[in-house]
């Protein structure tokens, strides 16, 4: 959000090498943080050899305003060695069409009369295009069709003169009706009247290109062609090139009609990046693959999906338009996976501070995970084991070549199918709960990843008994002499009995048998 209220120079100045370094005391740095963190990381990927678009600019300090001269040399112009956050030129020809950069973007106002133009020269080897801006008009009359032409073509000069050789151009018209402000694109289609980022696809390279359009759909444009999209609206779809004969190494904006303030930002020019091709997975185990592709040049990464689908409905987390950075990365080591087909495209990427421009995918590779299976060399034991609730229980074990998880069941039949997990029971051996009683064999699932899984032999019977609760046949009742014999009878197939009386055995009482 820009909330900077910028200061501004006024009057008819002269902006050479010379004063433009005053003028630069005068202003003030914005303290707009996304911006300058863009700039500072700018410099950084510069500094390290990261791959450098053709054109970036986010208009980060404000400059100031100029008319009736032509602006050569200064913070974002520079005519004989522009570098790529520089224009070549910037002109006006009347007194009241001003050119200047204030609250974060280049503003071009014509209050009726003069031309408006601002050009970058610097030739750049392309036959495609991709320019992308945030664009507004603040404040309009009246109404013209063509009141800004954008073009890209070659040979333009840093003058006033109309750009001519030209592979393609476009009109940002002015709109009357409506809410002040509004523009369309051409004459035709949606009318806007906030800011909207308008992208421009080129093509001029002898064969149909693929692009990740803003709407996140791949979409083709065929040579000598061009696309146009506001915001993720498909603006102008497959527009002739006007002339097909010329090379795409220029780019400028010319206002010449209309009355009102375009203002310009997040400036980011740079070829259609190549659409990568996809080869056959490679290094396929039991719980990982890896993606293999051909680089491309001129990019600054590549944007990979992994899906359990043909369709990428099911992306894999994790792997979804994932960015993997360095023009020559041409493989990714894709892990965590579980058993079955997986299917992953390639997208080459150009990633930048403004924004990032992206290839359509390659075709699609599949690959099926495949792994060994363990193998069992100790079974659980086949011992039945019988114990009272609380009763010590010996554990089970199993040994297994190539085994990475274990995951024990119990089961009421003698059967290693149909069986309940137990929860937690996930290590080479288990002790079974002793704790209600219960009749249970056990085995255990052993497995070298997804699909890869070999079941044990069932347990032996382990048995927890419910503990006896005693009851007497005959008991005495009443109170019992002190030397009198008395005769307890238990149920039939108890036997352990413990007895517990008051006193010292032997010494106030003695048991003659039981």
């Amino acid at each position: 959000m820009k909330t900077t209220t910028p200061t501004v120079i006024t009057g008819n100045i002269a902006l050479s090498s010379t004063n433009l370094s005053y003028q630069l005391k005068q202003k003030y740095m914005k303290t707009q943080f996304t911006k300058m963190f863009g700039v500072i990381l700018f410099a950084l990927l510069t500094m390290f050899g990261a791959k450098a678009q053709i054109y970036q600019q986010q208009f980060a300090q404000d400059s100031a305003t100029f008319n009736t001269r032509a602006m050569a040399n200064g913070l974002y112009v520079n005519s004989s060695a522009a570098s790529n956050s520089q224009l070549t030129y910037l002109f006006s020809s009347a007194a009241t069409a001003t050119i200047g950069v204030s609250g974060g973007t280049l503003n071009l106002t014509r209050p009726g009369t003069g031309t408006l133009l601002a050009v970058r020269n610097t030739a750049f080897t392309a036959t495609s295009l991709m320019l992308r801006f945030d664009y507004s008009l603040p404040t309009t009359a009246g109404t013209s069709s063509s009141s800004t032409v954008l073009y890209a073509g070659n040979g333009y000069s840093n003058s006033n003169s109309t750009p001519a050789n030209n592979h393609s151009t476009f009109n940002l018209g002015i709109q009357a009706s409506g809410t002040p402000g509004t523009f369309r694109i051409n004459s035709t289609g949606g009318t806007y009247n906030t800011v909207k980022t308008i992208l421009w696809v080129v093509n001029n390279s002898g064969a149909t290109l693929t692009y990740k359009a803003p709407n996140g759909t791949n979409e083709t444009v065929a040579d000598d062609k061009y696309d146009i999209w506001v915001g993720t609206v498909k603006e102008q779809d497959e527009i002739a090139a006007v002339g097909t004969s010329q090379a795409i190494s220029n780019f400028a904006i010319r206002n010449a009609g209309g009355n009102g303030t375009g203002s310009y930002d997040n400036f980011l020019v740079d070829p259609v990046p190549v659409t990568p091709t996809s080869s056959a997975a490679s290094s396929v185990g039991s719980s990982s693959f890896t993606a293999n592709w051909t680089a491309v040049s001129g990019v600054t990464g590549y944007r990979v999906d992994v899906a359990t689908d043909a369709a990428f409905t099911s992306l894999v987390s994790g792997y979804s338009n994932l960015y993997v950075s360095g023009q020559a990365t041409n493989s990714l080591n894709v892990t965590g996976l579980s058993g079955g087909t997986y299917y992953y495209r390639v997208r080459a990427a150009s990633q930048y501070t403004v924004d990032e421009f992206a290839s359509g995918v390659s075709s699609t590779q599949s690959t099926t995970l495949t792994c060994t299976t363990p193998t069992i060399n100790t079974q659980p034991s086949t011992g039945n084991q019988s114990v009272c609730v609380g009763g010590s229980l010996t554990a089970l074990s199993v040994t297994a070549t190539g085994a990475t998880t274990y995951q024990w069941y119990s089961n009421a039949s003698n059967s290693n199918s149909g069986g309940t997990l137990i929860g937690g029971a996930t290590s080479a051996s288990y002790t079974p709960s002793n704790s209600t009683a219960s009749a249970l064999y056990y085995y255990c699932s052993v497995s070298a990843g997804a699909g890869c899984t070999v079941l044990t032999n069932p347990s032996g019977l382990i048995t927890v008994n419910t503990l006896p609760t005693v009851t007497f046949i005959a008991s005495p009742s009443g109170t019992v002499s002190i030397n009198t014999n008395q005769t307890y009878t238990t149920q039939a197939g108890q036997s352990n009995y413990v007895w517990t009386f008051t006193g010292t055995l032997n010494t106030d009482y003695s048991i003659v048998s039981g």
